[in-house]
């Protein structure tokens, strides 16, 4: 009888320790595959932080300085930017919105709305009386579908396209809008894929870009699996946070 109430409380705390290990190892998985990156002057650095709190770029803000702030609404594809019950902005149809933030990007003063767009591909105008499509053929996946970065904003009298890029040769996965480096502009951080690939597949690197007068130049790449883009912010300093 002994025997076998030491054996039930053996059993019984064995497996409560189980469970415990479990947790805890589940948890230290979950830490693990989160990786948090740093924009220094030598490039992205990979960081170690404790504590920090996720950053929404996309709350509502006064984009066209009339004291009043507009709100983004993305669902199914869609944005609009909207004030109150006003439709200030909508996309096209033809155009399928894979992620919307706000930031100055293009250093103007006024923030823009920073879309992430996939649009039936069409080649540069001189590339159309060239042989194969011309140079930009490839850009497109097999749906015939391009990926683009575009900015819309204030123009003076409405809101509209202050700069579309043409069709990216290699598609982003994610985008956010942050000053990574602290020095008091917006930075763009992006996840490149693939053409060839699936949109479940991950992407293929972690990239940062800033304004360079006409277009982004690229300040550093960071080759990987990623499949996940959040920002995170921990006192003075805003972190980008990944996944593979």
């Amino acid at each position: 009888m002994i025997a076998t109430c030491c054996e039930f409380m053996y059993n019984f705390f064995m497996k409560r320790a189980l469970v415990c290990l479990s947790i805890v190892g589940c948890l230290l998985s979950a830490s693990w595959r989160t990786q948090t990156w740093s924009l220094t002057k030598t490039g992205l650095q990979p960081t170690v932080t404790l504590s920090g709190k996720a950053l929404e770029s996309i709350e509502p803000v006064d984009m066209n300085n009339d004291g009043q702030s507009e709100e983004i609404h993305l669902q199914n594809g869609r944005v609009e930017l909207r004030q109150g019950q006003a439709r200030l902005w909508s996309s096209p149809e033809s155009w399928r919105v894979g992620a919307a933030r706000l930031g100055d990007l293009n250093r103007d003063g006024l923030p823009e709305l920073v879309l992430l767009v996939w649009r039936p591909w069409q080649p540069w105008p001189v590339d159309k009386v060239l042989p194969y499509g011309g140079r930009i053929a490839g850009f497109q996946n097999a749906d015939g579908m391009s990926c683009h970065l575009i900015l819309i904003g204030w123009r003076g009298q409405s809101f509209g396209e202050r700069w579309a890029g043409s069709a990216l040769a290699d598609p982003l996965n994610a985008i956010e809008v942050a000053d990574l480096d602290g020095d008091g502009r917006i930075e763009l951080a992006a996840l490149e894929g693939s053409y060839l690939n699936s949109p479940s597949s991950p992407a293929d690197s972690l990239t940062i870009w800033a304004w360079n007068g006409f277009g982004f130049g690229l300040i550093d790449r960071q080759p990987g699996s990623f499949r996940n883009l959040s920002l995170i912010t921990t006192g003075q300093r805003v972190i980008l946070a990944t996944t593979p």
